[in-house]
């Protein structure tokens, strides 16, 4: 039950994530969305031997807060980003 609620509530985060990747990426949300996919893939490749380790290492409470960090890092970076300038019109 615990898992099923989890994976529904990341899943209740894509239609706002994906309005996120219009709004910052302007008329580079190709990029933008294709760029936050691939790392998106790449933490989800790496993901079961980093928490095989932290578990191994600090138990599963460990790993759980190890996926908090990570959401909550995540969550900081988002709202560092000012949505209202899409890329194109950021100055370099």
């Amino acid at each position: 039950a615990a898992l099923a609620a989890m994976a529904f509530l990341i899943d209740l985060s894509c239609p706002s994530t994906w309005a996120f990747n219009q709004d910052v990426g302007g008329r580079y949300v190709s990029a933008a969305a294709g760029w936050g996919n691939m790392l998106g893939n790449l933490g989800a490749a790496a993901s079961p031997v980093v928490l095989g380790a932290v578990s191994a290492a600090h138990g599963w409470d460990g790993a759980f807060a190890l996926c908090a960090g990570a959401f909550a890092v995540a969550a900081l970076c988002g709202l560092a980003m000012d949505a209202s300038r899409p890329l194109g019109e950021r100055s370099a």
